[in-house]
């Protein structure tokens, strides 16, 4: 290979992260948006969308905690930290131990997960129960 292929080739990875890393910058500004009765939505459900992407995951990790410190009171960065990093875990499980799945199972086990943890959030007064239908909501998207 002659340098000016290594070149080109270096250059093609270059753009290439930068494409990755460009797709998950709305991250930050997704995560405050505010959507009817102060709907976090979309943050956490296109933060799951780049993390399924194994070349998306580490900017998305990056920008998702940028999202959740700029994020307004603490109560609320507790709540979407702890979704965030629950979301990066079942991703990690699914892929090391299932990665034979289909989407649907997948989608089923996150669920499920959601809801356990919904629960154990809600039992130890961490989430108050009108933002339990909130959680499903994102967890659905």
């Amino acid at each position: 290979m002659s340098g000016w292929e290594m070149d080109r080739q270096k250059r093609g990875e270059i753009e290439t992260w930068l494409r990755h890393i460009i797709w998950c910058i709305p991250l930050p500004f997704l995560m405050d948006l505010k959507i009817g009765f102060d709907f976090h939505i979309l943050g956490p459900a296109y933060y799951l969308a780049m993390i399924r992407q194994r070349k998306r995951r580490i900017p998305a990790v990056l920008l998702g905690t940028v999202g959740v410190l700029l994020l307004p009171g603490s109560a609320l960065r507790w709540k979407y930290g702890m979704l965030l990093s629950f979301f990066l875990l079942v991703e990690w499980y699914l892929e090391r131990y299932r990665p034979l799945w289909s989407e649907w199972k997948r989608c089923i086990f996150n669920e499920a997960c959601l809801a356990i943890v919904v629960l154990i959030m809600s039992i130890t007064g961490m989430l108050p129960e009108y933002q339990m239908v909130m959680i499903f909501l994102e967890g659905a998207f």
